[in-house]
């Protein structure tokens, strides 16, 4: 099918969409750092403090990152972005404890991806057609998936032959190349370049906007998510190897649905509607978490990784496509924003609990926990979003009167 992505925007989103894979798969190589923490004598409870305290920093600051990217240029801040994160992984070598020194470059390495991440969503909010939107936020996705795979899996065999210090050095060969991909991104000026900003009124203004009615339940329902995905990335390295089998192959499944549900569906909400694809897809991850927390076997473990992957995969684009299309021109920075928020803020709320109750109940009532978010994120937005929408036909369209 043709598309509306031609010329230097089309070369720009697939330069930006490799540099990404490439960064995320050196973020999401520290899906096995639990294990490290484990090594160095931590325990639960300091799994969720430490995991937690890298969503801590982004969360705090997300509402100034974002309107710093929607008044500045974006590959610059970028390339910033992608070299703290990279200094904080070589950091790492150096820790020998679960202490203030591992809290602090958890703190950096979260604050600095999110900075990247915020300016790399904005710059391809700017470019990608309105008409498409989920088609290519799916593609796009399709690779942060295809890195869920690559980067526990790689650094998973690095740390078995080379020890911890080989999960380090993975995770920054992987940063290091992305950051150099960047630089071939072209620089554009930002919507609102050379507007003041008023520093003091910056979080005010962000919280306001999430809670206007055309964006609070979306952004309601994405915290849940984020609560429920928290438990999956902070503990899947410790749950399945306490049984012998293969966090890299549970991650490996997950992503490799994750990203072919995005590439080949991503496009079905532009095509039929946002709500017909976010609810069934929703109940579907819901689902994958109540599965995994009766594992105990190899195949139970595929059955969870597969079906949590497909419904996260093929929700979380729609939703985010939703959201744009609801964004005021010149505003979709603060709607990447919101995004990149509302799940750092499920992440930090949910994860430091998820040890808590893993530490004291074991890891089932932890995943039960876990499948009740993603139960109420479906029903949030079945309610808020579904309601005469679910019939096949094309999505409705951005700025439509009874979305405001």
């Amino acid at each position: 099918m043709a598309s509306e992505l031609t010329g230097r925007d089309l070369r720009d989103f697939w330069v930006l969409t490799s540099a990404q894979g490439l960064n995320y798969c050196g973020f999401f190589a520290f899906f096995q750092f639990p294990l490290f923490i484990k090594s160095l004598g931590g325990h639960e409870q300091d799994i969720g403090l430490m995991m937690g305290a890298s969503a801590a920093a982004a969360t705090l600051l997300i509402p100034w990152i974002s309107e710093f990217t929607t008044r500045s240029e974006r590959r610059r801040i970028m390339l910033a972005g992608t070299a703290g994160t990279l200094l904080a992984s070589l950091g790492c070598l150096a820790l020998t404890a679960p202490n203030g020194a591992m809290l602090g470059l958890l703190l950096l390495r979260g604050f600095s991806f999110a900075v990247y991440s915020n300016a790399s969503g904005a710059y391809l909010a700017d470019i990608l057609p309105v008409s498409e939107r989920s088609r290519w936020l799916g593609m796009n996705f399709g690779f942060n998936q295809i890195a869920i795979a690559l980067g526990p899996a790689i650094a998973e065999v690095s740390i078995r032959t080379f020890g911890y210090a080989a999960l380090f050095w993975t995770a920054g060969a992987f940063l290091a190349v992305g950051t150099g991909l960047l630089a071939f991104v072209t620089a554009r000026p930002a919507p609102q370049a050379g507007t003041p900003l008023r520093w003091a009124r910056v979080g005010v203004d962000f919280l306001m906007e999430l809670g206007t009615r055309r964006f609070r339940y979306l952004y309601l329902t994405l915290l849940m998510m984020a609560c429920g995905l928290g438990a999956v990335f902070n503990f899947t390295a410790t749950f399945v190897t306490g049984m012998g089998l293969s966090p890299g192959l549970f991650f490996l499944l997950y992503a490799a649905v994750n990203a072919a549900s995005r590439m080949g569906g991503g496009s079905l909400s532009d095509r039929y509607g946002r709500a017909i694809v976010v609810i069934p897809t929703l109940s579907l991850f819901a689902v994958g978490l109540l599965i995994y927390s009766f594992t105990g076997s190899l195949a139970t473990m595929v059955a969870a990784a597969l079906a949590i992957g497909l419904g996260f995969g093929m929700a979380n684009p729609a939703i985010l496509a939703q959201l744009l299309d609801r964004a005021r021109p010149g505003r979709q920075g603060r709607v990447i924003g919101g995004f990149n928020f509302c799940y750092q803020l499920g992440a930090l709320c949910a994860t430091p609990l998820y040890g808590v109750a893993a530490h004291r109940w074991g890891y089932p009532p932890m995943w039960w926990i876990a499948c009740a978010t993603a139960v109420a994120a479906t029903a949030i937005y079945a309610l808020a979003e579904g309601r005469g929408r679910l019939t096949l036909g094309p999505a409705q369209p951005p700025g439509e009167k009874s979305e405001g």
